[in-house]
């Protein structure tokens, strides 16, 4: 009622004559107040109905009553879970679940995650209509079942283009692998573009692929073999060998350098199995045999004079039935002497003949010049006493003998003549 003026009104001069209540009217306060008072506070229950029908957990106000907290169990809006402990008055409830409704072209799931449908918004004049929604297309391809990696296409087949997929391919025997496209389809392609394509890729093979005869139709690179080289080759010999001396199959086990015994006793195998054969019946006897090779309670076995590839691998088959192995004399008369020791025992299986085992004992074998010493050559020094000295003995036939400690009482000596051996 002030007359025109700058800044803020003075306060109302009224004053009210009536009761001033709270929302509910429970709580009031008695007239005369000055217009402008607020409203009492007012600390009992709210008394407005809940559309939920929980009762308010609130105090009285004006306005409109806040979301109900009774916790209760609500879905989720995409309809995957029950959620438990969720505000009654709570909305739009998600969960961290993919969609997985069906899209618009009636092939693809929704991957998008928990939300209120729909997942797609289509304008009124496409409803029904099986539109592309824009994902991977996904189905198997009919020539090598890997994915289409096309935009959806819900109303056409997959295109015919070359399928990318990397698939890995081997030679015969599975040592050497590479990686290369699957290269399935675009037979509608340029040729001289496949060409092109199919040369880039062979040129960063490591070896050379295998010839095919494809009647003039494309052989996929994915289809194809490499070619084995030498080192298959090696392994193949190797796998072999290990096969007949019950190797573990490992091959880091088989990785030998190219000078290396096992290489060499692989190679003595393949070209003379019935001398490799006729060794570990040596070697078989003196361990399972009774009285064969015994030389007063010691058993020994004397081999002829033979090259070093050829001691190398008598070595290794001597070694495999825990035998003590001793090589005398000059080349090219170089020869082995194998015992029997304490912890000398037959291996699981013998050699050559896959399932054989070495329970029974073998029948005595005959004489080899091949493979064994003629005895005659041989003269035997058992049980010497611990003082015995037989150096001026053996100084007499200098030259014409080889002397062999088998330990330190029994000895031999390995004469090149039988007449001198006998003398002796």
């Amino acid at each position: 009622e002030t007359l025109c003026h700058s800044g803020h009104c003075p306060p109302c001069l009224e004053t009210i004559f009536t009761d001033l209540t709270c929302a509910c009217g429970r709580t009031s306060i008695p007239p005369p107040l000055p217009c402008g008072t607020m409203p009492p506070l007012c600390q009992l229950p709210c008394s407005v109905p809940q559309p939920c029908g929980h009762l308010g957990s609130h105090s009285c106000h004006f306005g409109d009553c806040p979301p109900c907290s009774v916790p209760v169990s609500k879905e989720c809006v995409g309809g995957h879970v029950i959620l438990r402990n969720i505000p009654c008055g709570s909305n739009n409830i998600r969960c961290n679940n993919p969609c997985g409704r069906t899209r618009q072209c009636g092939l693809h799931a929704c991957g998008r995650s928990c939300h209120s449908p729909p997942c797609d918004t289509l304008p009124d004049f496409v409803k029904g209509y099986r539109a592309p929604c824009g994902q991977t297309c996904g189905a198997p391809r009919s020539g090598c079942r890997h994915m289409c990696m096309a935009q959806c296409h819900p109303t056409m087949s997959c295109p015919d283009v070359r399928c990318e997929f990397p698939v890995t391919i081997t030679c015969s025997c599975g040592r050497i692998s590479a990686n290369v496209p699957c290269d399935v389809g675009g037979s509608n392609s340029n040729y001289n573009a496949d060409a092109i394509y199919e040369a880039s890729i062979i040129q960063k093979l490591p070896v050379p692929l295998q010839p095919v005869d494809a009647n003039g139709q494309k052989v996929p690179l994915g289809q194809r073999k490499l070619m084995c080289d030498e080192e298959c080759a090696k392994l193949e010999r190797k796998r072999v060998l290990a096969d007949a001396f019950d190797i573990t199959p490992s091959l880091d086990a088989l990785h030998f350098g190219e000078n290396s015994s096992f290489e060499l006793l692989s190679d003595t195998f393949r070209r003379d199995p019935k001398w490799v054969l006729a060794v570990e019946e040596r070697c078989k006897v003196l361990v399972l045999g009774k009285s064969k090779g015994t030389t007063h309670g010691l058993k020994i076995h004397v081999f002829c004079p033979m090259i070093k590839d050829k001691r190398d691998a008598v070595r290794l088959i001597a070694e495999r039935w825990k035998l003590a192995v001793n090589a005398a004399g000059w080349e090219p008369k170089r020869f082995v002497v194998i015992s029997v020791t304490q912890k000398s025992k037959a291996p699981a299986r013998v050699l050559g003949v896959k399932g054989t085992t070495t329970l029974n004992a073998p029948l005595p074998t005959a004489f080899d010049p091949l493979v064994d010493m003629d005895p005659r050559l041989v003269v035997s020094f058992p049980d010497l006493p611990r003082d015995a000295d037989i150096s001026a003995l053996v100084l007499r036939f200098g030259g014409e003998c080889e002397l062999v400690w088998l330990n330190d009482k029994n000895a031999l000596a390995v004469f090149h003549d039988p007449a001198r051996a006998a003398t002796a």
